[in-house]
């Protein structure tokens, strides 16, 4: 992971320019505040077997409270293969 690309590895491949929200536990204190995750929107730049690198279009840091999914980022469609 980088401030510009991540390589995510799935049990499949994705599709190039597929849009994919992500939200990753992120360890150690942010401003502060114990208990954040980092939330990117990002999109396939290529896929080989599990292995798919993604272009960082977006990301924020998010607050975690007890044990929930995190919300999709405003006017973000998520999009992934079937």
């Amino acid at each position: 992971m980088s401030a510009w690309g991540i390589l995510l590895v799935a049990d499949r491949p994705f599709l190039p320019g597929q849009l994919i929200e992500a939200s990753l536990d992120w360890p150690g204190l942010y401003h502060d505040v114990e208990r954040m995750c980092l939330v990117v929107v990002s999109r396939v730049v290529r896929s080989e077997s599990n292995r798919t690198a993604l272009q960082v279009l977006r990301h924020e840091f998010r607050q975690v409270q007890g044990v929930q999914r995190s919300k999709p980022m405003r006017g973000v469609g998520v999009h992934t293969a079937a």
